[in-house]
């Protein structure tokens, strides 16, 4: 067990490109941080088993290496959560390099059939909540996170018109008047809207509830920062007029800081940039986007053949739990609940996603070009339905698979699973018997 720092430690040091600093050097772990590359060695302190650890990150990375000493362990990415599955000794690490070396893990978890253990790692100033305002090109999303108001008020830079409207908890009524749009409803923590507007180019400045302004940090597209071609080179820009300490990893081993940066890559390729600045309450913020630097190869030479990288699907959740409500304007009741769907997290290496295939689990599917989809379900009073599992205990909860497959744009599909919990139908009541 306590070879596992002077394997580690070994590992580092044949890596002569290193040139950063230890984070956490101690009998269980070791985590090094260098601006091109992050390592972290971990040791198994369970004493048991392990079947799965979590590795939460504040952004996304690329995995570059994996090595397991006593055990078998597969890698899969959830987002900004690097999980492996397998099976790892008492005795067992694991080690990780992964880009940029900016991000540093903040929690590894581990599970086993017997036990779960929880180790805080990289401690950082990261934004305490998720923003109220997500939006990107053409569309946000506007959650209330905190007390009532009974109006939402937004503000663009030009006129829109509002193409698509879903209330999340709640059914808006809007008004849209020049550059403003005004949606009534009774807003609770956790209820908001998904908008999508036309033009697409027009941006959302202000986003204010009825008591204050609605909590984003800055109020930026997702991206977080403008990428513009400027002869054979990038120029980037941070969106947010008011961050601090920038600092840009380029995804080609290159690090700079500065609000706008200028950089011109050695290669075609994709490149994901990462982009952390500070805040004004001292509160750090990660943006990140797959940068494209086309080639242009010989006339007389074929271009050699690139690599396609298949997407990776990531259907969010689980989601829940969730309670049904009543509908008495039929001649039977009818019970239901809505589920809003977001797919964000999922993602193409070289390209993009043209295609969301949602199975909600209840005999129904529907194609979308968004990642967000909101979905309705219902069941009528009487024979139990088909396609509901049963709870998984008496008056529990039910949990009802969710498939979603992503196409991108060069055919290639992905599929991946997530689950709504609801709670068990109180009309069925021979479940308690």
């Amino acid at each position: 067990m306590r070879l596992m720092v002077a394997i580690g430690t070994a590992l580092l040091l044949a890596t002569p490109l290193l040139a950063g600093e230890f984070i956490i050097k101690s009998e269980d772990v070791l985590l090094y941080q260098d601006h091109r590359v992050g390592i972290l060695v971990l040791h198994n302190p369970t004493g048991t088993l392990v079947e799965q650890l979590r590795i939460s990150f504040p952004g996304r990375v690329q995995v570059r290496e994996l090595i397991t000493h006593d055990g078998v362990m597969q890698l899969r990415q959830q987002g900004a959560t690097v999980v492996l599955e397998g099976a790892l000794l008492r005795s067992g690490f694991v080690q990780l390099r992964w880009y940029p070396g900016l991000l540093l893990p903040t929690e590894a978890r581990w599970l086993g059939p017997e036990v779960e253990w929880s180790v805080g790692l990289a401690k950082a100033r990261w934004a305490p909540r998720p923003p109220e305002v997500q939006a990107s090109s053409g569309q946000a999303m506007i959650t209330r996170r905190e007390g009532e108001a009974g109006w939402l008020l937004l503000s663009f830079d030009i006129e829109i018109t509002v193409v698509h409207l879903v209330g999340i908890g709640c059914t808006p009524q809007v008004t849209v008047e020049g550059r403003q749009v005004r949606l009534e409803a009774s807003f609770t923590p956790g209820a908001g809207v998904w908008l999508e507007w036309a033009p697409q180019e027009a941006q959302l400045v202000a986003a204010r509830w009825e008591d204050r302004e609605a909590q984003n940090g800055p109020l930026t597209p997702t991206t977080g920062f403008w990428v513009e071609r400027k002869g054979e080179s990038l120029l980037l820009r941070a969106r947010d007029a008011h961050a601090q300490e920038c600092t840009w990893d380029l995804g080609d081993g290159t690090v700079a800081t500065g609000p706008q940066v200028e950089h011109r890559y050695a290669a075609p390729g994709s490149y994901l940039v990462t982009l952390i600045f500070t805040d004004s309450q001292g509160y750090r913020h990660v943006y990140q986007t797959w940068v494209e630097v086309p080639g242009s190869p010989p006339e007389e030479e074929e271009p050699p053949a690139v690599a396609q990288f298949p997407p990776v699907a990531d259907p969010g959740g689980p989601y829940g739990p969730y309670d049904w409500l009543e509908d008495w304007e039929s001649e039977w009741p009818i019970y239901y609940f809505d589920v809003l769907f977001d797919a964000t997290a999922s993602g193409d290496m070289d390209g993009e996603i043209v295609q969301y295939i949602w199975d909600f689990g209840d005999g129904t599917q529907l194609s979308t070009t968004t990642p967000y989809v909101m979905h309705r379900y219902q069941v009528e009073e009487g024979e139990y339905p088909e396609w509901l599992p049963p709870p998984e205990v008496d008056w529990g909860l039910v949990l009802i698979p969710v498939t979603l497959t992503v196409v991108d744009d060069q055919g290639q599909r992905h599929t991946a699973t997530t689950y709504v919990e609801v709670y068990a139908p109180w009309w069925y009541g021979g479940w308690a018997e």
